[in-house]
């Protein structure tokens, strides 16, 4: 996927610098290759079992041209909102491959679910499934339907469980939902569902997670109902770290995902028998499919220590905000040089936050990302550098901070083909939902004198 020739860092045998330059900064790069190597990667995680199905998580990346090359690797989705649903109806998707899953489903989306026929809905709450009732009663529909249980486990990775978790049934309410179920005309409860956290590299975890779940399959067997599925969610894990040391395990893991799906499988058929086992990866599909292009704007010495300020901050990349997430930083442009120096790095924004340390784990003794970056010595302003790995959570998270655009996205293409899958946003973006006509005439007459 990358490679250094001469001074620059290819992506598939493209020249990032010559991309940065000709598409300006920040910019955004996905590789289609490396889409369908993890897509692959995934569909033979069925060879250790042939009841195992795949719904990406439309969380992690919810880009229509994605969607279509996945959709087309005959590989199902997860959707949380109406917003996520009609993306990826819009890409293609049979409402048969689509699982309708998150907390706070409105009365008029899980009417549109049940109309369109959706694979599952999964039920997070006797609100959410008196909801549903309602709709399937009114349309004298039977509506299929999986149980989310909140699995007292706790994982290594973002975990979801905690003593607070807004998600999913506590095992003390199960025998009152299965009341409601069996005393409705139209809910057909066919599957079990959680998901114990994201980048979860701790197989005790995912182990006890699925003997929970077996439990309480059996408890509801035991009540007369036989279910088709138990759905894992995600949380398989992915390398962030690459040859970077005294990174934190959750960046770095150790695990496989053949031997996290053998393990649960194993732990599944043992306690139930034959039943179908569904995974739900987002982050393990498109993670390492992209990189982020960023140009050094300035350069200083601060207390004795050198900074680089580039154009792209947590606008770009949340997860370094709010998850304090780890992304490797390479050279674009003098990719090849022998003399490396260490460095500070922070974003454009106006806010000490936006960097790419850990202020608040430095301040307190156990930060968890490094104090530096090292890169080249001789490094300049209007060189470039690349984040890797960045195709997680970013496109459906950026924002526009201090009025800062958001980026254009391209994809190459197998075939070396430069696409544009997401327009860079243009000043008139930022007003075009606020002003009024008569301010909107106002602000293209303000935007002809600035440009």
């Amino acid at each position: 996927m990358l490679r250094v020739v001469d001074e620059y860092l290819e992506m598939d045998n493209v020249n990032l610098y010559e991309l940065a330059k000709l598409y300006d900064t920040p910019l955004i790069v996905f590789s289609e290759r490396r889409i369908l190597e993890n897509l692959k990667s995934v569909n033979d995680l069925k060879s250790i079992y042939d009841k195992i199905k795949i719904y990406y998580a439309v969380k992690a990346c919810s880009n229509v041209s994605i969607l279509k090359i996945i959709r087309e690797m005959n590989i199902g989705v997860e959707v949380s909102s109406i917003g996520e649903l009609f993306k990826t109806c819009v890409a293609g998707f049979k409402s048969e491959n689509i699982i309708f899953n998150g907390p706070a489903k409105k009365l008029k989306d899980i009417e549109i679910a049940v109309r369109l026929g959706v694979k599952c809905i999964n039920v997070d709450s006797m609100s959410e499934l008196i909801k549903i009732s309602h709709i399937a009663n009114k349309l004298g529909k039977p509506v299929d339907i999986a149980l989310r249980i909140d699995v007292p486990v706790k994982s290594d990775g973002i975990a979801i469980k905690s003593t607070n978790t807004k998600f999913g049934f506590d095992l003390k309410d199960i025998n009152d939902t299965i009341d409601f179920i069996l005393g409705s005309k139209y809910l057909n409860l066919i599957g079990l569902h959680a998901h114990i956290g994201s980048q979860n590299t701790c197989l005790d975890s995912w182990v006890k997670s699925a003997e929970f779940l077996a439990s309480v399959y059996n408890m509801i067997e035991n009540r007369g109902i036989k279910l088709q599925h138990v759905n894992l969610g995600g949380g398989l894990p992915v390398d962030y770290a690459h040859n970077a040391q005294n990174i934190p395990s959750i960046f770095k893991p150790s695990v496989s995902d053949h031997e996290i799906v053998g393990l649960v499988t194993n732990v599944l058929r043992r306690n139930i028998g034959d039943i179908e086992v569904y995974f739900e990866p987002g982050r393990r599909i498109i993670a390492n499919t992209s990189l982020l292009l960023s140009s050094i704007e300035a350069i200083k010495l601060k207390n004795g220590e050198k900074w680089i300020i580039i154009d792209a901050g947590w606008n770009i990349l949340n997860s370094v905000r709010v998850l304090r997430w780890y992304y490797e930083i390479v050279p674009v442009n003098k990719a090849n040089v022998k003399e490396f120096s260490n460095y500070r790095i922070g974003g454009p924004l106006c806010d000490s936050n936006d960097v790419f340390h850990d202020i608040q784990g430095e301040s307190q003794g156990n930060p968890i990302l490094p104090k530096y970056r090292l890169l080249p010595k001789s490094l300049e302003v209007g060189d470039v550098i690349a984040i890797l790995d960045v195709g997680a959570y970013l496109l459906d998270l950026m924002n526009n901070f201090n009025g800062y655009l958001k980026p254009e996205v391209l994809m190459i293409k197998l075939n070396r083909d430069i696409v544009s899958i997401k327009s860079r946003e243009k000043l008139m973006d930022l007003v075009m939902y606020e002003v009024n006509t008569k301010d909107l005439k106002e602000a293209y007459r303000i935007l002809e004198t600035l440009m």
